[in-house]
């Protein structure tokens, strides 16, 4: 990574992979949990509700310098609406502009971060559907992207979403708060699936780079190592780390990794033997699967599957 901060996000994202992997998920389920982090040039303040099915939460952002920041893919389909600020989001090897009132919805197993530029502040949604049988006419495989001004519907989960956080220790709230963000949960779904917007990503200004990630995503379980890329594309495995890293702020070793082992976290999720999804997954033995797996989430594939 290059800035400090990255190593810091990382970090909090597989301490975090480790906390919803444990037990005490459903100790703490309806507690709204507050709290900020400050890093050198860049503050930011979280209200979270966690739950088995999802999670919301409510994120203020402060940078006093450029940053790049939540590299990384998930299992699940992620929600994000931009309140207020403005943000560059890298999408795999596109890059699309954020303004305020724009929600945009990520497919599972696609790699995205975020820039945020000096001296600005950033405002944020994030719902995040975590369990797969959650909404199962929920389907989101494209990006989707919308500014919800004029959408007096979704504008409106979000509002309440945001007045529900602030006002949770009233006792009437407090009472009735899982009652409250599981009915906004379902309503943002259900509106979701009823647009009909489509939404053309941007053309990526590096066909090579763009040509790398599809042969990647279409061929992942039989790549192996680097060479069954570089020999294909008749480049070296440095020309191919540079690539990565200008434009995608990750190593392709990385990159790969991160993709076969959040494939594996959503094959177990849905049932899948762990010995079928190691092979699935492209991973040379159940050993080096396990091991990618222990390292990336903090926790072993066997307790994942034995919670399902």
């Amino acid at each position: 990574m290059n800035s400090q901060y990255e190593k810091l996000d990382n970090c909090l994202q597989i301490l975090y992979n480790i906390y919803i992997n444990t037990n005490y998920i459903q100790v703490i389920a309806l507690e709204i949990r507050k709290f900020e982090r400050t890093y050198e040039n860049i503050t930011f303040n979280y209200a979270l509700y966690n739950c088995s099915n999802f999670e919301f939460n409510l994120t203020t952002v402060n940078c006093t310098k450029k940053e790049f920041f939540s590299t990384h893919m998930h299992p699940f389909t992620e929600i994000v609406f931009l309140k207020e600020g403005v943000l560059k989001f890298y999408y795999e090897d596109s890059i699309i502009d954020l303004m305020a009132n724009d929600l945009i919805v990520t497919p599972p197993l696609k790699y995205h971060f975020y820039e945020s530029q000096a001296n600005t502040r950033h405002e944020k949604i994030v719902f995040q559907i975590k369990t797969p049988d959650f909404f199962n006419n929920c389907n989101f495989t494209e990006l989707k992207k919308i500014n919800v001004s004029n959408n007096m519907i979704l504008s409106s989960v979000f509002k309440r979403f945001e007045y529900y956080i602030k006002n949770s220790e009233k006792p009437i709230l407090n009472e009735n708060f899982k009652t409250l963000i599981e009915g906004l949960a379902q309503e943002l779904i259900i509106n979701l699936t009823c647009l009909e917007e489509d939404f053309l990503l941007p053309k990526t200004e590096n066909r090579l780079l763009s040509s790398i990630l599809t042969h990647i995503n279409e061929n992942l379980n039989k790549i192996n190592n680097l060479k069954d890329i570089t020999q294909k594309f008749y480049i070296s495995e440095n020309y191919l780390h540079k690539l990565f890293k200008e434009n995608l702020r990750i190593t392709p070793l990385n990159y790969i990794n991160q993709k076969k082992i959040t494939l594996a976290k959503n094959l177990i999720e849905y049932g899948h033997s762990l010995s079928s999804i190691a092979e699935q997954c492209g991973f040379n033995s159940y050993a080096s699967f396990y091991r990618c797996y222990k390292k990336y989430f903090g926790t072993t594939p066997s307790q994942l599957k034995n919670k399902q």
